[in-house]
């Protein structure tokens, strides 16, 4: 017999997910997913990315559809360069990424370029914040990198109550980016003209149940696209 010959692979950035094709029956239990490695261009004088892991519930046969790691999808995302779209997305396998069911080690590509190709178009979600009232920082937790140097603070207000309505509100005048990095959290700091004004209030930044935060349109871009969140 031969060793087995990838045939097709797709990629979804959206959905987190690799679609392998291969010409014969692999092994599923022989899949390593630390084998992959991502490249901008056909050859390597690129951006490239090897996964760290990742999972499939697949079982033996000529696909092995693979759940990426948020991890690794987030890191993939920093690149500039790297699966932006079908032009920048190829695939390099080692021989040793999977084994077909005689045990034969996998015929290794370079270079090899996507089949069917969905780029990133899902806008970055703020999850949590977290504000300390003695330092003066604050961070703010996406669900997806984003591009910290695009950061406005002043697209962020603080509101006494979940709800606008009868909530005391301020809108931060400015601050400093401390993050230097590209990252799913960015660290501010507050500046000291706005946090002695919330200091003075009575209803507003008291403790956690008079903190909510109100994000305004325009706070941040992601990693991906002109459009901020």
């Amino acid at each position: 017999s031969s060793s087995p010959q990838l045939v097709t692979f797709d990629l979804d950035l959206d959905a987190f997910n690799l679609i392998l094709t291969f010409d014969e029956t692999v092994d599923r239990s022989s899949l390593m997913f630390d084998q992959i490695i991502l490249q901008s261009s056909q050859k390597s004088n690129g951006s490239f990315y090897q996964l760290t892991g990742g999972s499939s519930n697949s079982g033996n046969g000529t696909t092995m559809d693979i759940d990426l790691t948020i991890y690794d999808v987030n890191e993939v995302k920093k690149l500039y360069n790297l699966a932006v779209s079908d032009k920048s997305t190829y695939l390099k396998l080692n021989r040793n990424f999977i084994r077909d069911m005689s045990g034969l080690q996998l015929i290794s590509v370079d270079g090899f370029s996507v089949n069917r190709f969905t780029p990133d178009s899902k806008r970055p979600e703020l999850q949590f914040f977290a504000l300390d009232m003695d330092s003066g920082e604050m961070s703010c937790t996406f669900s997806e990198v984003v591009d910290v140097s695009t950061f406005d603070l002043t697209a962020i207000t603080l509101q006494s109550q979940m709800t606008s309505e009868n909530s005391q509100q301020y809108t931060l005048t400015g601050g400093e980016i401390i993050s230097q990095e590209n990252s799913t959290i960015v660290h501010l700091q507050l500046t000291p003209e706005d946090i002695n004004y919330l200091k003075r209030q009575e209803r507003l930044a008291i403790n956690k149940m008079t903190t909510y935060l109100l994000v305004h349109d325009g706070i941040v871009l992601d990693m991906r696209s002109e459009e901020r969140f």
